[in-house]
């Protein structure tokens, strides 16, 4: 793995963290999700997104992982400090 693969990585995960947090929102919404299972959503769509944009391996997977926790802490931040998601 090179520098070049990790910028990519990196710059694709800060893309589609916030894209995971609002697909996450509209899954909690269309099929009433429970709080407790949000997290779950997030992580499940952000490995989703990192074997399609970024690789088909366990790489492209733990990018995605990352991106969906990131998109979990993103939606608890804006649901504490903003009041979203209420």
């Amino acid at each position: 793995m090179n520098a070049e693969t990790m910028q990519t990585a990196t710059a694709i995960a800060a893309i589609i963290t916030p894209v995971i947090t609002g697909l996450t929102a509209v899954v909690r919404k269309v099929f009433n999700v429970a709080d407790r299972f949000v997290p779950g959503v997030s992580v499940v769509l952000g490995l989703a997104g990192g074997l399609i944009l970024v690789e088909l391996s366990i790489f492209g997977g733990l990018v995605g992982i990352i991106s969906g926790l990131a998109a979990t802490g993103l939606w608890e931040f804006g649901k504490n400090t903003v009041g979203l998601g209420k």
